[in-house]
Parts: structure tokens; C-alpha cells; sequence
């Protein structure tokens, strides 16, 4: 990241947002934002602090993002992650519809978006309304572009999570 890009602060941090949200950066559960911490992060070295991280090397090996396969570790039961940072959303609340959205391209069958393995991982304030805005009701402006840019399925799948490269991935119907 480079500086005054994002909306993420020092002072934003410090108010519990961003990497300073509860049960994340607070200075109790993990080191927080003040003074003798700021080389941690603010060094420009991102293999800081690798060593540390040694006991992620059992987990199953990806050949793309940070060289860890989440998905098939979560899959087997080797990590359990939590899909909150502060109050524990009530277990009641489910949401595994799938979605199938038109490809806008001749010939492309549409994408399937199943959210259950996305709810594993994120809570839905992660991407509603911010990332896809569910009150449009469309998929018009869910271009390949778009998303190939870091819009809407982009803003994981172009960073932390799988890459796009595999397009039956998403669109399985493709031949």
C-alpha cells in the first residue's frame, strides 16, 4: 500500500477500524498502533516478520498468493477461522444461496457465485453494500473488465484469495 491511497489511517486504526478493528491491532490482542510499534508495518519490508509464520508450513501448498492452499486447509479442518472480530454473530444466520450470473460476452455461460464458501471466511458487511451493492438488483455492471481491474470479484481474487485464472472455475458450464 502506499501512502494517502486508501481510506485507512493511523487515526482510523486507533478508532478500531481497519487492522485497529477488536480482536485485530487493538494493543491487547495483538501489538497495537502506538510508537514503538510503527516499524512492524511502516518499514517497507513485507518479508518482515516471516520467520514467524513458520508453523503455517504444514498447511497445504498453493502456487499462487502467499503460497497457501485456505481453502483445502479449511476443507480438512486445519484451520477453523472466524468470520467476526468482536461480537459473535448469532448461528441462525445462514446464507448458502447460490447465485448464476450472466456473462455479457457471446458464448461465455454464466458465472456461478456460491455463497456459502464465501460466508466460511467473511462475514457479509465484507463485501454488501460496499463491494456489490445488493439493492441495484443487476449484473450488468459486473463486467470481466471491471473485475480484471479489482472491482466487485477483483478485490479478492486479484489479491488474497485464488486467482483468475482458471475461468471453468467460476464459469463451470465453459468448454
Amino acid at each position: 500500500m502506499k501512502v494517502n491511497t486508501t481510506e485507512i489511517t493511523e487515526a482510523a486504526n486507533k478508532a478500531g477500524r481497519y487492522c485497529g478493528a477488536a480482536g485485530c491491532h487493538d494493543g491487547k490482542t495483538v501489538f497495537g498502533h502506538d510508537t514503538p510499534n510503527c516499524e512492524k508495518c511502516h518499514n517497507g519490508n513485507r518479508g518482515y516478520g516471516k520467520e514467524r509464520f513458520s508453523q503455517l508450513s504444514s498447511l497445504p501448498k498453493a502456487q499462487y498468493g502467499n503460497g497457501i492452499d485456505w481453502v483445502q486447509a479449511l476443507k480438512t479442518g486445519m484451520i477453523a477461522p472466524l468470520n467476526h472480530l468482536s461480537a459473535k454473530p448469532p448461528d441462525d444466520i445462514t446464507f448458502d444461496k447460490i447465485l448464476s450470473l450472466q456473462a455479457e460476452w457471446h458464448n461465455i455461460p454464466p458465472a456461478v457465485f456460491p455463497h456459502k464458501e464465501h460466508v466460511q471466511w467473511l462475514d457479509c458487511n465484507n463485501c454488501h453494500p460496499d463491494i456489490f451493492n445488493i439493492k441495484k438488483k443487476t449484473t450488468k455492471h459486473f463486467l470481466m473488465i471491471r473485475i480484471l481491474d479489482g472491482e466487485f470479484c477483483g478485490v479478492c481474487h486479484l489479491s488474497v484469495a485464488f486467482p483468475m485464472n482458471h475461468c471453468k472455475r467460476c464459469h463451470p458450464e465453459m468448454r
